[in-house]
């Protein structure tokens, strides 16, 4: 015969993990203007980014390279670099070649940030357990892009300020150099490298 005693005890939890589903379910009732969650709440979805004429530019790097390089006024070696696309936005750079004497292998990351409006770059190699950053423009020709940031001297533990240019002489041909920026502006250039397109 039906206990109503024993039956008490499981009815009332279902009762309200049905009830808890219902809701669930259901959702409470929205206001209007409250259809789309609001930029930062859960459930924002992430805008669609396009290709831009900027990250067609740096698709256009993509090939073997011979290099040439000079560090600090000394004697210039050989190399090759390789790029290559990652996705549609950003290109990345294999280089090895000498320094010092010693071998030497460097990978680098291209990109342009359409909100910031500036290409941005990452360094790392494997001569230094600290990465370099840096963000810049082209200027008016199109041809040479201008890069500034900070990274860590070595030898002093110290933030140094540091600019690129990559200047693009032909489709086969580019310049790259950086220079060290002194605390009054003065620059020092540490390195040369002649990019040749390899046929």
């Amino acid at each position: 015969m039906f206990d109503r005693n024993s039956f008490l005890p499981y009815a009332l939890p279902a009762a309200v993990l049905v009830a808890g589903a219902i809701l669930l379910f259901q959702g409470e009732s929205k206001k209007p203007g409250q259809e789309r969650p609001k930029p930062g709440e859960p459930g924002m979805q992430m805008p669609e980014f396009k290709p831009s004429p900027e990250h067609l530019k740096l698709k256009k790097l993509v090939g073997s390279w011979d290099t040439t390089m000079s560090v600090m006024g000394q004697p210039e070696t050989k190399g090759s670099a390789t790029f290559t696309m990652f996705g549609d936005y950003w290109c990345m750079q294999d280089f090895r070649g000498d320094v010092m004497g010693k071998p030497y292998r460097g990978h680098g990351m291209d990109g342009y940030d359409p909100l910031k409006r500036l290409f941005v770059t990452i360094w790392v190699d494997d001569m230094s357990p600290m990465a370099s950053t840096m963000t810049g423009t082209f200027d008016s020709s199109g041809k040479v892009l201008t890069s500034t940031g900070e990274c860590t001297d070595p030898s002093t533990g110290k933030l140094v300020k540091n600019k690129f240019t990559w200047e693009t002489k032909d489709d086969n041909t580019m310049e790259f150099r950086m220079y060290q920026v002194g605390a009054e502006g003065t620059e020092q250039e540490h390195l040369h490298i002649t990019y040749k397109r390899r046929k």
